[in-house]
């Protein structure tokens, strides 16, 4: 597979409609993006195809009309209709494409134009390239022997692992800090550490795993890497972290939202996503043996076609959400028995800091209203109907709310837009936080890549956002079933 790197990039760059409706932002990069190429185009016919989806009230026609104001407010500053600079240095050309290069290809299709134009920049002695995001054009574009450009975004995973130098081991155990000229001092090669960035070091010897000490977080206050502060605090359920990725996870969800506001978590299944987040709030919104922080949990699942396509459903609002609150309500279920087995949970006092010391400890005492003797259904109906502690909307109701003290929760984000990232993400008021996860391999919409969904596009918007973090878990950190994960491994 064709991957977009610096050094394949040649001078001349055609972009194809799919590619831009995948991901418009290519065409606003700031100072900072390397350039996809000295020189982009565009087909001029490109703004007339893209009018019909224009009206579209839909992922693609949501793109059009970002793609197309884009290019509108740079002929406006630019004076120039047909060539402007971008911010990144590179100059984006709209030309013409003459019709006897486009013969053989259909005529209805955009990108196809954008094939006739590179034939055309071939045809006058420029080294051109198609770049496109499509699995279908790179084929035709191959036939007509030109040279094809995946269109690639590496994504943002929040995290990093090193093996920190034998002879700065003991500055981090004693001084349980490493600030931005350390970091330079230690690692030369590496690129600097981005506000709420996790590193993970090679584990000392005679340390204990439960204790995640050599895990680290950029704290923008302290503007350090300072080890974890929050994981330790409380055991929501008896539930803690397996790995560095969980560690990493619980953090983010434990910390106070005037601390982190958001947490983005992506990983592959099994890896604990949904379990660990619902855990966190339902302690933090229950008062499991700690302080109740938030009113509620609000779930939203990421199915855009609710309301519409599933509005005949039976039943209230509840009855038609419930075929996509699935995970939710598996993670419930595990919780509530788990909570059975562990009566006598423990929690560390919250105002206390981790040190490494052993403190006393309380018993579990659940503040709900869920009875032993009840059924495991009978309690899962009455935390999802009757406890008050859910309140369960889709994406289509979310709009123009303000929603205070409560924990937002997104399941199976990658299945979003970046309008749906959009408007959650603007969701959380004073005493909030927003939690968007899911997995980008499993892609449910035909219209989004692995590139353009919203879970990465939510995870590229939060990169170094002092109230944000982004935590990728890996596939080696998956805790499901392993026979099950066996056969994918294959």
């Amino acid at each position: 597979m064709d991957t977009h790197n610096a050094s394949e990039t040649p001078d001349h760059l055609v972009l194809a409609m799919d590619m831009l409706i995948g991901d418009p932002e290519v065409l606003k990069p700031d100072k900072d993006t390397p350039m996809l190429a000295r020189n982009l185009y565009i087909p001029k016919r490109f703004a007339y195809h893209n009018f019909y989806s224009f009206h579209e009230d839909s992922t693609r026609g949501d793109a059009a009309r970002e793609v197309l104001a884009i290019i509108d407010e740079h002929q406006i500053n630019s004076g120039n209709a047909v060539e402007f600079a971008l911010d990144n240095g590179s100059t984006l050309h709209i030309e013409d494409v003459p019709r006897n290069l486009s013969s053989g290809l259909e005529k209805s299709e955009a990108s196809h134009e954008a094939i006739a134009l590179t034939k055309r920049l071939i045809s006058s002695k420029k080294k051109a390239k198609l770049m496109t995001g499509s699995g279908r054009l790179p084929v035709v574009a191959r036939l007509e022997k030109l040279d094809v450009l995946k269109y690639n975004v590496e994504p943002y995973l929040g995290r990093r692992s090193l093996r920190l130098p034998w002879d700065y081991t003991a500055q981090w155990y004693t001084n349980r800090k490493i600030t931005p000229e350390m970091w330079a001092e230690f690692f030369p090669d590496e690129l600097p550490l981005k506000y709420n960035e996790f590193v993970s070091f090679k584990k000392v010897q005679g340390q204990s795993y439960s204790d995640f000490n050599w895990i680290g977080r950029f704290d923008p206050e302290q503007d350090a890497l300072v080890p974890l502060k929050y994981v330790h605090r409380l055991k929501p359920f008896g539930v803690y972290p397996l790995n560095d990725g969980q560690a990493m996870v619980m953090e983010g969800l434990m910390a106070p939202p005037d601390v982190i506001t958001n947490v983005i978590i992506s990983g592959q299944y099994g890896t604990g996503k949904t379990f660990l987040t619902l855990a966190v709030a339902l302690a933090k919104t229950e008062g499991n043996g700690d302080k109740s922080i938030y009113d509620q949990i609000v779930v939203c699942p990421s199915d855009s076609a609710l309301g519409n396509e599933q509005g005949y459903l039976k039943g209230d609002l509840l009855d038609k959400m419930r075929p996509a609150l699935g995970p939710v309500e598996d993670s419930l279920r595990s919780l509530i028995k788990m909570r059975g087995a562990n009566t006598q949970q423990q929690h560390i006092e919250p105002e206390d800091d981790y040190n490494g010391n052993k403190r006393k400890r309380k018993q579990y005492q659940p503040q709900s209203k869920v009875l032993p003797q009840m059924t495991l259904k009978s309690q899962i109906d009455w935390y999802m109907l009757d406890s008050g502690l859910f309140d369960f909307k889709p994406i289509i109701f979310m709009r123009g709310r303000s929603i205070p003290n409560s924990i937002i929760m997104c399941d199976e984000w990658q299945d979003s837009d970046r309008r749906q990232s959009k408007r959650l993400l603007t969701r959380p008021a004073v005493g909030s936080k927003f939690v968007a996860l899911g997995d980008p391999t499993q892609l449910g919409n035909p219209h989004l890549t692995a590139s353009s969904n919203g879970l990465v596009y939510a995870s590229r918007l939060c990169s170094n956002d002092p109230n944000s973090v982004v935590v990728t878990l890996f596939k080696e950190e998956s805790v499901r079933n392993p026979q099950t994960a066996a056969m994918f491994d294959k």
